[in-house]
């Protein structure tokens, strides 16, 4: 059920940025946060203080500006997660995570809405493979 696979928080954690995942499926393995795709992930950064700006790169193209996000990988692949942290004292702070993206497992519900969930996937990794190229 869902609130069975709800009912885990896993995260990934460097010395200035975070991510969570709420679902039983994700799992941690060292530096790596490995999630089913479409799942989704919050990002944040850890600590706030005197922060001017902040760039995150995820891997795929897309770049954040915000303190915390979340944030959904649709094709599977490793991501490198980057986080670049300006200062208020011209200090300038980086660190990166990988999170690996697997197929997602099939929902248990009719062919149609299964069918339809593949092509949805698969329509948005050639839109986000195209578009990181």
């Amino acid at each position: 059920s869902i609130a069975a696979q709800e009912s885990a928080t896993i995260s990934l954690q460097t010395p200035y940025i975070a991510a969570t995942c709420k679902l039983a499926r994700c799992e941690r393995t060292g530096d790596v946060l490995s999630v089913p795709a479409g799942t989704e992930i919050e990002f944040r950064i850890i600590d706030t203080n005197e922060i001017e700006a902040i760039v995150w790169s995820l891997g795929d193209g897309i770049k954040q500006y915000e303190l915390s996000f979340p944030y959904k990988y649709f094709a599977p692949g490793s991501y490198t997660v980057t986080a670049t942290v300006y200062y208020a004292n011209s200090g300038r702070a980086k660190t990166s995570m990988t999170v690996h993206v697997i197929a997602a497992p099939p929902a248990a519900s009719n062919g149609l809405v299964n069918w339809l969930d593949r092509l949805i996937s698969a329509v948005i990794g050639a839109i986000v493979g195209y578009i990181s190229k």
